[in-house]
């Protein structure tokens, strides 16, 4: 299943997840492009064939038959891990029970058509039945193409996120203080603006659930720009003409940390790598709403996260005083470790 980027994808599979797992044998796996780890073929390998040996005892048992030239599967490539555990033992096993699996954000992987090459390997006997989920690109557009002739390929087109998107902003709206005259007008103008991009009607509702009057709110859609990169434009103008100077050094040096680290940090980490550039900061989850926008976000586990991995393209790719360069990015990250390392010694 592939479509366009923030058309609600994610969640999407986390519901298509969470339904199997209430009848059926499901595995799952989520890439993230933001964090290293999480977007390693092998590292969703390692996880589809934990879950696997969690529910089929068989195959747990055969697992601990099998011998590795390394102490740890963490450093076993990707290829040598499909051939020794999925090759050499799940598809050698006879069992009954249907095996579903749910692999999201195939565009975020390190090596996605090498995933798509082994999936194609899964025995046609085997019941084992996987569901790839995607953003469009050039490459994976051509990988699917090449193989629509045996594997279903479905495209998620605009119009059917369409009802959920309004469903969303009613939900949303419902607890916004104005007649239900003004409700429903805000919910029409946002879901024939979304174009089908959740991301983009969870942006413009933050500035929506703001407005006071009619004019506001006119104001407010007529100036919210239909596209995601003139969204994030909007974002960044923004931000720009309403910090100072230092803020907005401030704000670039988030998104440097959150476009660039190998992992999202926590905000412990954040204050520490901010210091002592930047010294104690009185309230760091407000302060990052104020010097970066809705570029990131705090997650459930207070980690510092990109809104999107779009939001991340842009911020790399622009060229205002918020752009992340990410050669200079990195060395800035190195060069604090060490200095870390170092006042430890």
């Amino acid at each position: 299943l592939h479509a366009l980027p923030a058309s609600g994808k994610s969640i999407l599979s986390s519901f298509v997840v969470n339904h199997l797992l209430e009848k059926s044998f499901c595995v799952y796996y989520f890439f993230r492009f933001g964090d290293q780890s999480k977007r390693l073929l092998s590292t969703c390998l390692r996880t589809i064939a934990f879950q696997i040996a969690e529910q089929l005892p068989q195959f747990c048992h055969a697992l601990k038959e099998v011998r590795f030239s390394t102490k740890t599967l963490e450093k076993i490539d990707a290829t040598t891990l499909w051939e020794k555990v999925f090759v050499g033992v799940l598809f050698q096993m006879r069992f009954t029970t249907t095996v579903y699996c749910v692999i999201d954000a195939l565009d975020e992987s390190d090596h996605p058509q090498l995933l798509v090459e082994l999936m194609q390997q899964i025995p046609s006997t085997s019941p084992i039945k996987v569901l790839l989920v995607s953003r469009q690109t050039p490459e994976l557009t051509s990988t699917f193409d090449r193989i629509s002739i045996v594997v279903p390929v479905v495209y998620l087109p605009l119009e059917n996120t369409k009802e959920d998107i309004q469903i969303y902003v009613n939900k949303e709206v419902q607890y916004m203080h104005a007649p239900p005259e003004f409700k429903s007008q805000i919910v029409g103008k946002l879901v024939a603006s979304a174009m089908g991009n959740f991301l983009w009607v969870s942006l413009a509702l933050v500035e929506v659930m703001k407005c006071n009057t009619q004019e506001d709110l006119d104001e407010i859609i007529g100036g919210i720009p239909s596209g995601m990169e003139q969204l994030y434009q909007r974002m960044e103008r923004t931000i720009i003409e309403k910090t100072r100077p230092r803020d907005r050094t401030l704000g670039q040096t988030i998104l440097t940390w959150a476009a660039c680290s190998r992992r999202p940090l926590i905000l412990g980490e954040l204050a520490q790598a901010l210091y002592p550039e930047f010294s104690l900061i009185l309230d760091l989850k407000f302060t990052i709403s104020r010097v970066c926008g809705q570029f990131v976000v705090i997650d459930s586990n207070d980690q510092l996260v990109m809104v999107h991995q779009t939001a991340r393209d842009h911020i790399i790719a622009t060229n205002s005083a918020l752009a992340v360069n990410v050669p200079e990015g990195h060395e800035r990250i190195f060069t604090k470790c060490i200095s870390v390392l170092e006042e430890k010694q």
